[in-house]
C-alpha cells in the first residue's frame, strides 16, 4: 500500500538493517552482514568470509507477520517503523521485533541508521544497531559503517543468529570501511 503519506508493507518483509546493507548505504561489500542461506544467489556471488565461517547471518534479513511503514522522502530523508508479531499462538510479544530506520540521501552524501530489537519466546532480547554512510564524488565512493549486536544470556533465535543460546550475554561489534571507483 503506497500513497503520498508513505508506504505500508504487510507480511514477510526484509528488516531495515537488511535494507540499509543491501542498498550499500553502510556496507562497501553490499550484504556482507546479511548474506544468509535464504538467498542462494547472493551467497554464491557475494564475498563474505564471516558468513562462510559461521554458516548463517549476523542478522536475519526477513521477519514474518510484519507491519512496516516507510515515510515519503522529505528533503532527502526517509523514516521507517516496523513491528513483527511473534508468530506464537496466544502472544504478540514472543518472537516479536520492533525496528526503526532513518535514511538520508542527497548526493554526494548518503547516511543510514537502523535499530532492531528482537525478543525470543522467553522475553530475552537481541538488539542490532547499524549506522553508516557513503560520500560520492567524481566517480568514487567512500563508505563507512558500524554494527553493534547484543544478545541477552540464553537468547534463542529461531532465525539462526550467531548470537544465540549463550550462557552469558553476548556482544558483537563490526566496523566497515571501503572505497570504490566506477569505470565507464
Amino acid at each position: 500500500l503506497e500513497n503520498q503519506w508513505g508506504r505500508i508493507d504487510l507480511g514477510r518483509n526484509t528488516t531495515f538493517n537488511y535494507d540499509l546493507q543491501a542498498g550499500y548505504i553502510n556496507d562497501p561489500l553490499g550484504q556482507e552482514l546479511t548474506n544468509n542461506k535464504q538467498y542462494a544467489a547472493v551467497a554464491a556471488t557475494t564475498v563474505n568470509p564471516l558468513g562462510t565461517l559461521v554458516g548463517g547471518s549476523l542478522d536475519t534479513s526477513r521477519r514474518d507477520n510484519m507491519v512496516k511503514y516507510l515515510s515519503p522522502k522529505l528533503s532527502g530523508t526517509n523514516l521507517g517503523l516496523a513491528y513483527s508479531f511473534g508468530n506464537v499462538s496466544g502472544s504478540t510479544a514472543a518472537n516479536s521485533s520492533v525496528q526503526f530506520m532513518a535514511k538520508y540521501d542527497v548526493r554526494p552524501l548518503q547516511l543510514g541508521l537502523s535499530y532492531d530489537r528482537l525478543r525470543d519466546t522467553a522475553g530475552r532480547k537481541q538488539t542490532v544497531l547499524t549506522t553508516g554512510g557513503n560520500y560520492i564524488f567524481e566517480g568514487y565512493k567512500v563508505t563507512g559503517g558500524y554494527t553493534q549486536m547484543q544478545a541477552d544470556a540464553g537468547f534463542v533465535n529461531s532465525n539462526t543468529s550467531i548470537l544465540t543460546n549463550s550462557g552469558s550475554s553476548t556482544s558483537l561489534y563490526k566496523f566497515l570501511a571501503g572505497a570504490s571507483a566506477s569505470t565507464t
